[in-house]
């Protein structure tokens, strides 16, 4: 099953669907198209090849202005609404993709009218020394950005970041080199080829969305809700 992100609602439905793939031997994967685009398959390379060195700090920032309707899945609580969970899982998978576990997390948020995270802010440190920071909002129009930067470069990812299609890559000491990875249609389809070949292959996981990703996934932003007080009718430990 390719499943909508976020997975589910918090930790315990999320270990719930994990722990029923595993026993069953059935393929589950959280739908985060992001990782499969052919932008960031290339990111990622350079990530993995030490082009940038060392991550040392990144940011990525997810917003735009929506506004406040009770009834919207954004901010009614019957429907899920928060920020967080309906973009912010972008920003904090994108960390989690490159930095992994947090040692460390504080966060901030702004709760509106019906009691849902409309601004929030989540910073994480790592074992490393990395720290990153996560931006959502619902109250204004940002420009979406992804910057990561290492010990020999960075990489900038340009606006709406989470559908990537050109980035920049800076090395220490080189000229900066431009990538256009643009490509038709909206570009689910690349995700889907990947689930394609996982159910060919009887494969129950995807070594690029695991579920132990999508377990941390769910852990940061189920925390970072509880300690700013925003509450779901059907919240369970």
């Amino acid at each position: 099953m390719l499943c909508e992100k976020p997975m589910a609602m918090n930790v315990a439905e999320t270990r719930e669907m994990v722990e029923a793939a595993r026993a069953n031997k059935r393929f589950l994967m959280e739908a985060i198209w992001t990782r499969f685009r052919p932008a960031m398959v290339k990111v990622r390379g350079f990530l993995n090849d030490g082009s940038i060195g060392d991550v040392q700090y990144m940011t990525a920032t997810m917003g735009w202005n929506n506004p406040f309707d009770p009834d919207f899945r954004l901010f009614n609580k019957d429907l899920g609404g928060s920020a967080l969970l309906d973009a912010g899982v972008y920003a904090v998978q994108m960390v989690q993709m490159v930095l992994g576990t947090p040692e460390e997390m504080v966060s901030v948020a702004t709760l509106g009218e019906s009691g849902v995270d409309e601004n929030c802010m989540i910073t994480t440190r790592y074992a490393n020394g990395a720290v990153a920071n996560a931006g959502i909002t619902v109250r204004a129009n940002s420009r979406n950005l992804c910057m990561i930067a290492g010990s020999n470069g960075s990489i900038v990812m340009d606006h709406d970041w989470h559908r990537p299609s050109t980035f920049t890559l800076f090395r220490n000491g080189q000229d900066p080199e431009f990538f256009d990875c643009s490509h038709e249609g909206i570009g689910y389809q690349y995700e889907m080829m990947e689930v394609g070949t996982c159910l060919r292959e009887g494969r129950t996981e995807h070594p690029l969305m695991p579920l132990d990703d999508s377990l941390v996934i769910a852990q940061i932003m189920q925390d970072a809700l509880r300690s700013w007080g925003v509450t779901f009718p059907y919240d369970r430990d």
